[in-house]
């Protein structure tokens, strides 16, 4: 991981003042990017919101509320103090911080390397990989700077993308004999200082550093007091992976006027040591050639990277220690680039008789002298291997949490569990790079079948292979029970049963993965929620399994126990439908039978009935003559009700098949046949026209006729006003208004200016027989509107009532819109 890109910066102090100093300072950043938040330092530490921040800028009044606080509670992210002085500063650092900023140098160099150095540290195990390498650049950088700040030679770098000086020491101000500030104010004053006879030779050169990639160069500078000073300069440029431009860094040694050729050479040998001492605290690799690419000199830190010696590596040798893979390849873009004139850079591995694989950043440029001749290669090489190491370990993550995504959206979009199971272990061999992957069944006795597989090409498989006389280790089945993985890199020295550790050395099986999948049910005494096993196995060598390997598998296991859950309550609820759809078929069918067979015996007893009173009717006086009546109406009374049950069941068994019919068909017929009860109640009745619906025509017009004649039958003394109406709405399901096109619905509504219905028996009307008047009020049997509530709830709508006593009744009832 590299270092964030953005800071998230949270500033405690107890004057918006200050936040708004350090904020714009921070702005003037071209890296890193900072997003600076203040809290006020008067606030409750307790009540602070405190998580999500990489520095923590503490203002030194606030010093003794918060310091500890922040400690507590976020012990890893970096403390800066923000001082009035660098003095109370140092003070400070013997708390433990880890750095001040002094509100007088607020400087974008001294911000940037504070925030450089004093980056958070890592979270996971990811982080760790890429920052351990980190922290010894952090070392070098400050051995580097104590080096810089002691020597008197002039160093600066530069960042040629945004022309922004990035470092200057503090020797460049006694050469020069101008101040830091002045520099950093303006950098172009640089060549403003250089002598007019020699800035068209600086000026060549500098034009020509992106082809070159340094240069080595002497001339004069004029100092404010009008004096001399002979420089002579040393640039190198840097590129990124992309050949671009980064860095520009200098040295300026100032040229002393020696009487005798000796103090030149201790002068150049001076310079030299100050060269190799570089070399030696600089955390890369750096060597130099001659013009035919024999190496001449590397300096320690690149034997540490490449693992050769410093014999090794003279002349050409050292390409033997390159990776057998990348020789070709380096030689080629070396040749390329020395043809071509140009800085070399690659990427590319050396390998040690070991084994042992780094992998490097090379960058190499031309050295030449000041008549264009060439007198060899400087180059550099930088350790890359965390980086890789951290690519491929977020490469691994990243497919880890694909293939559970994957199983996941195979949970989701299918509920075939063969196919679930294949996809797992199929994924999890070729993710782990194991022999064999493989689902087990185990039964509540113990015993189990391997019923999927993925095995390695020229592998014996197990599918189908059954364990009659399966045995466990003593607790292990236990310990599936609750879940816990079993980690087995070598099973010669792992409890394991007789039988199971052959069955294993015949398959050659070395190591070992077997994690549990458990269902979410109630154990029983007969019955366990370990549904199987979910294992992994090496064959051709012992294999320690990696924690994050056991942790794929456990996330795996939860997963096919979610699709199992998944397939139980399909299979529920499968069988409860067919079995409710049974019943409800036997429930219709004995109704039919009932009331068909039920109406010939009654009608044999009310034709007797009738005969007797033919017969002997005039005979009888008084409580007789009551007593037949009795009789006559009840049996008359049984015969409605059965023909009513009979039609009620014929609903749903004997209706017609739906198909497209104008919705104002069936309401003329429901019209005509109740037209001498409109006449005779002297009814208006309205009508909006009505659209063409997907129905059973008979029926509709049943439901329609239901509703009008309860209109007509349940009058207020007012002449009876009804109207029929129709809207269309999108259909609500489950509470909620779904947009799709096909959930349109038509509501039809039938309203009347009657006696009304209390709300409270809204619900109550739609039962079979159900009745709020006796029978001396109203005729009919009750069972009207259940009729309408299941005709309508076979074309896939809903009905209902709005109404209020002496305040008339509306009846709703939808039909799905369909393409006609």
């Amino acid at each position: 991981m590299v270092e964030p890109t953005t800071y998230r910066i949270l500033l405690i102090a107890d004057e918006i003042a200050d936040y708004s100093c350090v904020r714009d300072r921070l702005d003037c950043l071209e890296t890193p990017r900072c997003q600076v938040h203040w809290m006020d330092a008067g606030s409750e530490p307790e009540n602070a919101n405190l998580a999500g921040y990489d520095v923590y800028v503490l203002d030194d009044r606030s010093q003794e509320k918060w310091l500890n606080v922040l400690r507590e509670r976020s012990a890893w992210v970096p403390i800066i103090l923000l001082t009035a002085t660098a003095e109370r500063g140092l003070a400070a650092l013997q708390t433990g911080i880890a750095d001040y900023w002094a509100k007088d140098d607020l400087s974008p160099f001294v911000l940037e390397r504070s925030l450089r150095l004093t980056r958070p540290q890592p979270h996971d195990i990811t982080d760790e990989m890429f920052w351990e390498n980190d922290r010894a650049f952090q070392l070098s950088d400050e051995r580097l700077h104590g080096i810089l700040r002691t020597t008197n030679d002039a160093v600066w770098s530069f960042d040629p993308r945004i022309d922004k000086l990035l470092y200057l020491n503090s020797a460049a101000a006694s050469i020069y004999g101008r101040s830091l500030s002045e520099f950093l104010a303006d950098f172009t004053l640089w060549r403003s200082c250089i002598h007019p006879d020699d800035r068209r030779a600086v000026d060549r050169a500098d034009l020509a550093l992106p082809e070159t990639g340094g240069f080595e160069i002497e001339y004069r500078i004029i100092r404010p007091d009008g004096s001399l000073r002979w420089l002579r300069e040393r640039t190198h440029l840097l590129f990124d992976e992309t050949g671009t431009p980064v860095r520009r860094n200098s040295i300026a040694t100032e040229i002393v006027q020696f009487g005798n050729s000796h103090a030149a050479e201790a002068a150049l040998r001076q310079s030299e040591e100050r060269f190799e001492t570089l070399t030696r605290v600089v955390p890369i690799g750096i060597f130099r050639t001659d013009p035919q690419g024999n190496c001449l000199y590397v300096n320690q830190r690149w034997c540490q990277i490449t693992g050769l010696t410093l014999d090794e590596a003279r002349g050409t040798d050292w390409m033997r220690g390159l990776h057998p893979d990348d020789r070709d390849r380096v030689t080629a873009e070396w040749t390329h680039a020395v043809a071509a004139d140009r800085p070399f850079q690659a990427e590319y591995r050396f390998q040690t008789a070991e084994g042992r694989v780094t992998w490097v950043l090379g960058q190499a440029v031309a050295e030449k002298d000041d008549t264009g001749t060439l007198l060899g290669y400087i180059g550099s090489i930088t350790d890359l291997s965390d980086r890789k190491q951290a690519e491929i370990a977020l490469h691994q993550q990243i497919e880890r949490e694909r293939l559970v995504t994957r199983i996941s959206q195979h949970i989701r979009q299918s509920l075939d569990l063969d196919q679930i199971l294949n996809t797992t272990v199929a994924e999890v061999r070729q993710l782990l790079d194991a022999d064999r992957a493989s689902i087990f069944r185990l039964w509540a006795n113990k015993t189990g079948v391997v019923t999927h597989e993925a095995v390695k090409q020229g592998e014996p498989s197990t599918i189908g292979l059954r364990f009659e006389d399966e045995e466990f280790p003593p607790d292990c089945y236990r310990d599936y029970c609750q879940g816990k993985t079993r980690n087995i890199p070598d099973i010669e020295v792992d409890e394991t049963a007789d039988c199971l550790l052959e069955y294993l050395q015949n398959l050659n099986v070395k190591s070992r993965l077997v994690v549990p999948i458990l269902v979410d049910r109630r154990p029983t005494p007969t019955e366990s929620p370990l549904w199987g096993l979910l294992i992994v196995h090496q064959c051709d060598r012992i294999r320690h399994w990696q924690p994050w390997e056991a942790n794929l598998l456990e996330q795996l296991a939860v997963q096919v126990s979610i699709a199992l859950a998944q397939g139980q309550l399909l299979e529920d609820t499968t069988r409860t439908a067919r079995e409710l759809a049974r019943s409800n078929r036997e429930l219709e069918q004995f109704a039919y039978v009932a009331s068909h067979d039920l109406q010939e015996p009654l009608r044999t007893v009310i034709s007797f009935v009738q005969l007797l009173d033919e017969e002997y009717g005039d005979r009888l006086e008084g409580e007789g003559r009551e007593y037949m009546d009795f009789i006559v109406d009840a049996a008359t009374r049984m015969q409605q009700l059965i023909r009513d049950l009979l039609a009620f069941s014929r609903v749903g068994t004997q209706g017609s098949a739906f198909a497209p019919i104008p919705g104002d068909r069936p309401l003329d017929a429901a019209l005509a046949n109740l037209r001498g009860a409109i006449v005779e109640s002297g009814a208006i009745v309205t009508r909006d026209p009505l659209p063409t619906v997907l129905a059973d025509e008979f029926q509709l017009m049943q439901l329609f006729q239901n509703l009008i004649g309860n209109a007509l039958k349940f009058r207020s003394r007012q002449s009876p006003r009804i109207h029929i109406s129709v809207r269309s709405q999108t259909r609500a399901d489950g509470g909620e208004i779904s947009m799709a096109p096909e959930s349109r619905e038509w509501v039809f509504s039938v309203r009347d200016n009657g006696i009304g219905i209390d709300p409270k028996y809204a619900e109550r009307i739609f039962a079979i027989f159900a009745r709020l008047q006796g029978r001396q009020q109203s005729e009919g049997t009750g069972i009207g509107l259940a009729i309408c509530q299941k005709i309508v709830r076979r074309h896939g709508g809903r009905i209902w009532v709005e109404s209020a006593p002496e305040c008339g009744a509306t009846f709703y009832f939808t039909l799905p819109q369909s393409d006609l």
